[in-house]
């Protein structure tokens, strides 16, 4: 922000008298144009001079101030990067300190929370390899298949539990993949993902209708054929279950913080904005109108400070 001062000085006396004016009545307060009259003898130019003097000085006040004007965009730019910059600049402490604070405590929480979700994910992986097989759950799409009677080509030999040895599983997959879908089995409506995503790592619990009989625990591999929603989850299962939610929570806490930490740099930069217009108020001059004695006559004295 530009700010210029205007002062205008009325003379309503002869001001360029002659040499034979010198008896004057005058004081000026050095530093300020509005002062307490003080009586005593000075010479017409001693006194043209001071007013000058005094002229400058109140420009030069001005200027000083205008120094100091903080800029807005400045502050707000400041505060959107970092929060609590834009009122370090504009010398706001302790609210600076406030959104730093802020700002770093939903960083750490990101950070930690982050992590934990990571690590119980990892955990909650690790305990589906050791106990959900895709040897059990292809072992049961061939038993299904056989049951409908729409496995068309050479029998695969499973073993007196019903699981088929995993080479011929391999031999055999374009067609249980084929048969995972369009075999007309009730609840088989997913494609099992070829390679171990975290879709892959989803769907093994919580479609328990269609993938329950991958899971090694179970003694009846139709336990979850029928309405699985309503029976009790196997201790596996359950706990599996318990890993993939804890992990999810702690993921959602992380994702929090990141909002917060959103809010903050918004909530900065608007205060920054406001913290600037104090600041600035602060520095602001008001018109000003005075009366002085020069040269035995009243002088009409004005400053006026314009900001834009």
């Amino acid at each position: 922000m530009k700010k210029i001062l205007f002062v205008l000085i009325l003379f309503f006396s002869n001001l360029f008298a002659g040499d034979n004016l010198t008896g004057l009545t005058k004081s000026f307060n050095a530093g300020q144009l509005v002062g307490k009259e003080k009586p005593f003898q000075l010479g017409y130019n001693q006194k043209k001079f001071e007013l000058l003097q005094d002229v400058k000085a109140q420009t030069k006040q001005e200027l000083a101030k205008e120094s100091k004007r903080k800029s807005s965009f400045k502050a707000v730019m400041f505060s959107a990067v970092l929060p609590g910059a834009g009122q370090y600049y504009t010398e706001s402490y302790w609210k600076s300190a406030l959104f730093a604070v802020v700002e770093i405590a939903a960083w750490s929480g990101y950070f930690v929370y982050n992590d934990k979700g990571k690590t119980r994910d990892r955990e909650m992986k690790r305990f589906g390899d050791a106990n959900w097989s895709e040897q059990y759950y292809w072992s049961r799409i061939y038993d299904k298949a056989v049951e409908k009677g729409n496995w068309d080509r050479a029998e695969l030999n499973p073993d007196a539990n019903g699981i088929v040895p995993q080479s011929e599983i391999d031999g055999a997959i374009d067609r249980l993949r084929y048969l995972e879908t369009n075999g007309g089995y009730p609840r088989f409506t997913h494609t099992l993902p070829s390679t171990k995503t975290q879709q892959y790592y989803e769907m093994i619990y919580k479609y328990l209708g269609q993938f329950g009989s991958g899971w090694t625990e179970l003694d009846d591999w139709t336990y979850y054929d029928f309405n699985p929603e309503t029976i009790a989850l196997t201790p596996d299962v359950k706990k599996y279950k318990h890993l993939r939610n804890t992990s999810n929570d702690f993921y959602s806490t992380a994702t929090s913080m990141t909002r917060i930490i959103l809010i903050n740099h918004l909530a900065s930069a608007i205060d920054a904005a406001f913290s600037t217009k104090g600041y600035n108020a602060g520095l602001s001059y008001s018109i000003y109108a005075d009366q002085k004695l020069y040269a035995g006559e009243r002088v009409d004295t004005y400053g006026l400070a314009l900001s834009w």
